[in-house]
């Protein structure tokens, strides 16, 4: 009887010892697949602190190339208030053309007229799409990202977002030596505008299962360095193809929307 006992603990004491291995490492194995984990308990225990995401958040934004440029952008989180985003892409011809052209040249004014190495100066169009093609570019950006909730990158953020792009293009030259107008369209000169933005976003950012949605907005400052076309009349009164580069500064305003996968 007393062996019998024996055995019969023991085997209990096997069974329980193993269920509770079982679940130590089931609940270690779910703990690994979840990237953030939420407690609803308030009491305050440091056990019971969000953990941070540990993976890649892969996001773009699906209307960007309506303004001419495309890029994806790349967010980890480092402590629970704290990711840094990195992106890269291209610039191109914008979508909308003329539109786009038009109300660009109605935000831009005082630059096109400022030359002064014609003894007549002639106000140049530079938003003017007719005469213009564009060529490949780039576009880099960073920024780091606070997060109000501690739960980073979930939840409401203020980033400071610093991009760096470049946007090449070529203008169709002007035939010279004559007081008439013509364009010629097989003589182009190229045209580069860098500018470097720094806006301050403030947004809120959800992330689901696998996909993560965004949304912002943002105030800052872009500043450009240009080489273009600068057209004007010698004193003959002839036109005549020439070039300058000058540099402004202008309010940046942008509102935008991310969508992206989880890595």
């Amino acid at each position: 009887m007393h062996n019998k006992f024996i055995i019969l603990t023991t085997l209990i004491l096997f069974i329980c010892s193993t269920t509770a291995f079982a679940q130590r490492d089931k609940k270690k194995k779910k703990n690994n697949d979840v990237q953030i984990i939420e407690f609803g308990d308030d009491t305050g225990d440091d056990s019971d602190v969000a953990t941070s995401l540990t993976g890649f958040i892969l996001k773009t934004s699906p209307s960007a190339f309506i303004n001419g440029w495309q890029f994806f952008e790349v967010e980890k989180g480092f402590t629970e208030f704290l990711s840094l985003q990195a992106g890269a892409g291209f610039t191109f011809k914008p979508l909308l053309g003329n539109l786009y052209s038009e109300l660009s040249s109605e935000l831009e004014v005082g630059d096109e007229c400022d030359s002064d190495q014609w003894d007549n100066d002639y106000c140049d169009d530079y938003f003017d799409l007719e005469y213009r093609r564009f060529k490949t570019g780039l576009v880099l950006s960073f920024s780091p990202r606070l997060f109000f909730n501690d739960f980073a990158p979930d939840g409401s953020y203020f980033g400071l977002k610093m991009r760096y792009s470049i946007q090449n293009m070529e203008v169709q030259m002007v035939e010279e030596g004559t007081t008439s107008f013509n364009r010629l369209s097989d003589a182009y000169q190229p045209e580069v505008v860098k500018r470097f933005d720094l806006v301050g976003h403030y947004g809120y950012q959800y992330l689901y299962d696998k996909l993560t949605a965004e949304y912002f907005l943002g105030l800052g400052v872009r500043f450009r360095n240009q080489t273009r076309q600068d057209l004007g009349f010698d004193a003959s009164n002839n036109i005549r193809n020439g070039e300058r580069t000058f540099k402004n500064t202008r309010l940046r305003i942008e509102a935008g929307l991310r969508f992206g996968f989880q890595l």
